[in-house]
């Protein structure tokens, strides 16, 4: 066993460490801005420099203040998705000794949190199916879940979500879950493409990602366990639609037209815009049990990876639910940015021949505001609604250019954090 203490070198101010060994144990000095995101930062680079002198027990006692942001950083930057892999990181114990303990404890608990989300984004789709998120659901303590099968979806008429399916063997769900009190509860919708090929419009690279798309689904399922796990007394529903987006002989086409649970038609111009139908059937549900807002969240576009890279999510709707979710992500460093919700992309979703199309008339161009354009036409005028596009946050290709960082290559659980400190706070 090798224990290393780790301090704060208060008279260094940039990014500098310097180690010291002493047979088993050992001493390392961390130098770094003492800001909540420098302590977070700070914390995911000590449990990572432990890992590499490849430490046992960890004390950890670099700053009195910013404690919480410490505390998430340990966990996030302690993150390994070493599931699959024989040999584990070393570090087995971590204690720290200054800082609040309780706001330690909640850093803590939203670290876990959304690695538990990383952990559901990381997992291969052979693995993480619709019967595995069924299972997750179901295992969530305090919180009732109820699976409305494929069987349910053909009657009530749910023929986006339908649609998106026909070309997998694995089945459609959807799944509910509820949390305390009904009355003026907020409703939680989660996209949830295990995998997306992108159907018969087929991507043309990157599919090894494609497992990533269930995003939006990992991200609802860490915040009903942490509401459970924080006693949260804000009462929740939550709805994620489950498929897969594969090819087969009765996958949808472009230029099929089916009919939502709305009974909007929708003119099918892209099936590799299939997380907006999903999404349509499980908001329109949704508004049947009268929240007093809904948030929703979907990897939806790489379009949004463009405007916002992998630092922030794009928020739409209610501005200021928008403003509120903004702040929030100030304090958690998971970050979002709220987006313009402007006609003119509105008019691009107009279709010839249906109510509305799946694709925009010109894709080239503001490609994450067309899809949430899209979705507001199934969002009733006077419900509090918004739209958080986590594809640049939920995962990345890459490592950050910016080190030491608390996010890592492969999944990053974009959306928990800023979520459950609004839940939270409220």
């Amino acid at each position: 066993m090798t224990e290393m203490r780790i301090t704060q070198d208060t008279k260094r101010k940039d990014w500098t460490y310097e180690h010291q060994s002493n047979g088993k144990k050992q001493l390392l000095k961390l130098g770094f801005p003492d800001t909540p995101d420098g302590c977070r930062r700070a914390g995911a680079w000590a449990i990572q420099l432990a890992n590499k002198y490849e430490a046992t027990t960890v004390q950890i006692a670099l700053t009195k203040t910013h404690a919480r942001a410490l505390a998430e950083g340990v966990q996030l930057g302690s993150y390994a998705f070493d599931i699959y892999k024989k040999q584990a990181r070393t570090v087995q114990e971590i204690t720290f000794e200054t800082g609040d303990e309780q706001e330690l404890d909640l850093g803590m608990v939203f670290g876990q949190l959304t690695n538990y989300a990383r952990d559901l984004i990381n997992i291969p789709a052979n693995h993480m199916n619709s019967a595995q998120l069924v299972a997750e659901a179901k295992s969530i303590p305090g919180v009732k879940a109820t699976i409305r099968d494929e069987a349910w979806l053909k009657k009530k008429g749910m023929e986006c979500l339908l649609a998106v399916n026909r070309g997998s063997a694995n089945k459609p769900v959807l799944i509910e879950l509820s949390y305390g009190a009904k009355k003026d509860h907020i409703a939680l919708v989660g996209k949830g493409v295990t995998y997306d090929t992108g159907g018969l419009n087929l991507k043309l690279e990157a599919l090894e990602w494609m497992k990533a798309d269930m995003g939006g689904a990992a991200a609802v399922l860490a915040i009903m366990r942490g509401a459970s796990q924080l006693k949260i007394k804000q009462g929740l529903r939550a709805y994620i639609p489950v498929v897969e987006n594969s090819i087969g002989p009765a996958a949808q086409r472009t230029g099929d037209i089916i009919t939502s649970y709305s009974g909007t038609t929708i003119e099918i111009m892209n099936t590799d815009a299939e997380g907006r139908l999903i999404l349509a059937d499980a908001l329109t549900y949704a508004q049947e049990f009268k929240p007093k807002e809904i948030i929703d969240f979907a990897t939806l576009t790489g379009a949004c990876i463009v405007a916002l890279g992998h630092e922030a999510a794009g928020v739409y709707g209610d501005n200021k639910l928008c403003l509120e979710l903004m702040d929030c992500g100030e304090k958690t460093g998971d970050l979002c940015w709220q987006m313009p919700l402007l006609e003119e992309f509105d008019r691009h979703m107009d279709s010839d021949n249906a109510d509305v199309s799946n694709a925009g008339k010109n894709k080239l161009i503001g490609g994450s505001i067309q899809a949430a354009s899209f979705l507001k036409r199934f969002v009733n005028e006077d419900q509090k609604w918004v739209h958080l596009d986590i594809a640049g946050t939920a995962f990345r290709k890459t490592k950050p250019l910016v080190q030491p960082h608390y996010q890592s290559q492969g999944a990053n659980g974009g959306g928990v954090r800023l979520v459950l400190e609004y839940l939270r706070t409220i």
